[in-house]
């Protein structure tokens, strides 16, 4: 019986540091925009990567690609839709009501 106790707590031991060593994995997000890199909306991006990365413990990580470097906002739009971007901001959505 004790001998079992031991295996079985040797065994768990062994498993968590196991875990505990593996790499967790890291996500990394796109966020694209039209703005220029000057811009306050693209600066409330880049702090908004800090702060991810920063509560994540790195883990998460938030690439910022100003000045339509992913495209222009419709493309950008479409790209999200698609699962291809995983965010991006649009300052100025009148160009909304050309998609209809």
């Amino acid at each position: 019986m004790k001998r079992t106790i031991l295996l079985v707590v040797v065994s768990l031991v062994l498993v968590l540091t196991v875990i505990s060593l593996a790499d967790e994995p890291t996500y990394v997000l796109r966020f694209g925009t039209v703005a220029a890199p000057a811009q306050p909306q693209v600066k409330a991006m880049q702090k908004f990567a800090e702060i991810v990365e920063e509560l994540s413990g790195g883990k998460i990580k938030v690439q910022v690609f100003p000045g339509g470097q992913l495209g222009d906002q419709r493309s950008m739009l479409l790209a999200t839709m698609r699962g291809d971007l995983d965010m991006f901001d649009d300052s100025g959505p009148a160009w909304f009501a050309d998609l209809c």
